[in-house]
């Protein structure tokens, strides 16, 4: 233990210099004077050409304020907090450090707890920085590297894997920016393609954060938990702000989809993934009134690939055309993920991202071989905007998917845009 924590202590030493430099100001906040003397200034000139220059001037002032970095208001906000920590865990370790482990373990324990309880701090800190473009990705993977280095003994031995079980990862899809997210129900294909680029952009984080583990856990013990995902946007029109009341959407159920479908695939290191949040907030799978209450497009969603769970991961790829490059998106039209069942069937879950486009789909298996009959299907679908209110419960629920035929070396069918299906194969 001496040993380990000697290193932990020169680990903590490195995070506590990075913080103490990735947290200096780079810049002043806009301020109301600021504005104010812009104006003054601008109000004071009769040729529109000096007018044209000192906007011109302005702009480049304003631009220089704009960079990425901490600025006096971000550094109150959270840089303070964050050196205060990384400092906290200097000390924490230099303490347990000191505590024998055979007459002192209770208090050395304790110590231990803070220690790990500022690691999940800074870690928390990092992810709203990096939400709130404060840091680049970048910058945020160093750091979170560096707040795990704290947690290790340089790569872990054997099935060690430090004080942690687990690593926390927040990410929401909101397309129109955090200050003005966006309708959940009135939305354009821009914003449906701008939602879609954001919600794969899970895909990236889970991997950039997996790659840091890998370093350090190898075995994969530790599991990264997902605990806070989902779209969010500006509540419904006269609900309380405070509520994060909003509607749920065809795509909606998109992304819930693509989301499911990564997790599934990352199943190795996603021990957990919490949609935020079941009832009334969100992207709910329930919404209530009263005594009434509905099941969202995203409910069908989760209904769908819930036997994902307690089965077993089947390597899949999807290979062909079926690519799409729009405003805030590149990526792939259809996304899978399979999973074997105790029974020895299968379940295919596939999402159609496509907000125009229906696409031919073929199933080639490399081992099963199913025979007609053999397999059923469910499919979600509709206009883009459609939903379910408490006057219309049932305007978006998932079928059974016809259709699906079998081939040479297993199945094919169409999926239609916006669509999200589930085929079962026995």
């Amino acid at each position: 233990m001496a040993d380990k924590e000697y290193v932990l202590g020169n680990k903590a030493r490195e995070l506590l210099t990075y913080t103490n430099q990735a947290t200096k100001i780079v810049t002043d906040d806009v301020s109301q004077r600021d504005v104010r003397k812009i104006l003054q200034k601008i109000a004071a000139l009769d040729d529109i050409r000096d007018v044209k220059q000192v906007c011109g001037q302005m702009i480049g002032y304003l631009d220089r304020k704009d960079k990425q970095g901490f600025t006096k208001a971000a550094y109150r906000c959270y840089g303070e907090d964050m050196r205060k920590t990384a400092k906290a865990i200097v000390r924490d370790i230099h303490a347990a450090n000191g505590k024998m482990f055979v007459i002192e373990y209770e208090e050395r324990l304790r110590l231990i707890g803070q220690i790990l309880d500022g690691c999940s701090l800074m870690l928390e800190y990092i992810q709203i920085c990096l939400d709130m473009g404060v840091i680049s990705l970048e910058k945020s993977k160093v750091w979170t590297k560096k707040v795990l280095e704290t947690c290790y003994a340089s790569p872990c031995p054997g099935n060690a894997h430090g004080f942690m079980e687990g690593l926390s990862l927040h990410y929401y899809v909101h397309p129109g920016g955090w200050d003005d997210k966006g309708s959940a129900t009135d939305f354009d294909e821009e914003a449906w393609y701008c939602t879609m680029g954001k919600a794969l952009y899970m895909e990236e984080l889970i991997g950039m954060h997996g790659a840091v583990l890998d370093q350090y856990d190898p075995g994969k013990e530790i599991g990264l938990i997902v605990d806070e995902w989902g779209t969010w946007y500006n509540v419904e029109p006269g609900t309380n702000p405070g509520f994060l009341y909003q509607q749920n959407t065809i795509r909606d159920a998109l992304v819930a989809a693509l989301h499911l479908n990564i997790f599934n695939k990352h199943c190795d290191r996603v021990k957990m993934a919490c949609i935020a949040q079941m009832v009334n907030v969100l992207q709910s799978v329930i919404l209530t009134e009263g005594e009434k209450m509905v099941l969202t497009p995203t409910y069908h969603v989760f209904h769908m690939f819930r036997e994902h769970q307690g089965a077993e991961l089947v390597e899949s790829a999807v290979i062909g055309d079926g690519w799409i490059t729009r405003e805030g998106f590149d990526g792939p039209a259809i996304q899978e993920s399979v999973s074997l069942k105790e029974d020895g069937s299968l379940l295919v879950t596939v999402a159609n991202l496509s907000a125009s486009d229906s696409y031919p789909v073929e199933i080639v298996f490399a081992e099963k071989k199913p025979r007609p009959g053999e397999v059923t299907g469910r499919i979600l679908t509709g206009e883009i905007h459609a939903h379910n209110t408490f006057e219309e419960p049932d305007k978006v629920k998932e079928v059974a998917f016809e259709g699906i035929a079998a081939t040479k070396e297993g199945i094919s069918f169409t999926i239609p845009a916006h669509s999200v299906a589930s085929l079962h194969i026995r």
